[in-house]
């Protein structure tokens, strides 16, 4: 990628968190730049090429997460790290958060990758709570689908939380991280196994109390 393109992606993600997207124009990324807005469009035609570039730099930032930390041995203390991980990724492109549902709707190209993540991470996550079950952290399920549904949980409150925030706070702020991981990671306590409810205490005590 050329050095044009990164700098448009970095002040384009930065705007997008500052105003929103819907405040931030090809103009306004231009004259931040000092560019001309021809200059932009040559690089970039549309503001969904923009959007679109962002969501997939965002995705692969947290596919090296996940595949990094990938191991059949993995413990539960080390998923709740490759979550935390996750999240600290989000919030740096927290406007794709905040904004979801308008970009999902307005953007056909994002919404289709989306899909396509989401059935990814469908697949990764029945693998690690396989794994966990494997190693003892995890109680097999009491009727089918049961972790299928857990993850559905946990993936709206993973795509929603930041939105609960700027209604609740008008703001998201880094210090908010640590609590919706344990809010969302929480979820998974009842599933535990006493091996796994230590990992959990271990990373989260400090909320429990």
């Amino acid at each position: 990628m050329s050095c044009t393109k990164s700098k448009i992606l970095d002040i384009s993600l930065r705007l997008y968190n500052q105003c929103g997207i819907n405040n931030v124009s090809q103009r306004m990324i231009s004259n931040e730049l000092g560019i001309s807005p021809g200059n932009l469009t040559y690089h970039f035609k549309r503001t969904e090429d923009i959007l679109e570039q962002l969501f997939l730099n965002m995705v692969n930032e947290i596919d090296m997460i996940i595949e990094g930390g990938k191991t059949r041995d993995i413990t539960l203390a080390e998923l709740i790290n490759l979550y935390v991980r996750t999240i600290r990724v989000l919030y740096k492109n927290k406007f794709f958060m905040i904004d979801f549902v308008h970009i999902i709707r307005h953007c056909d190209r994002i919404n289709k990758k989306y899909v396509q993540v989401i059935q990814k991470r469908h697949f990764q996550h029945a693998q690690t709570i396989l794994d966990l079950i494997d190693n003892g952290f995890v109680k097999p399920p009491s009727f089918p689908g049961e972790y299928l549904a857990l993850y559905e949980r946990m993936s709206i409150i993973a795509d929603f939380w930041m939105s609960r925030e700027i209604i609740n706070e008008g703001v998201v702020s880094e210090e908010s991280i640590n609590h919706y991981a344990f809010i969302n990671m929480s979820q998974m306590y009842p599933y535990l196994t006493e091996k796994g409810k230590r990992d959990f205490e271990a990373s989260f005590g400090i909320y429990m109390t």
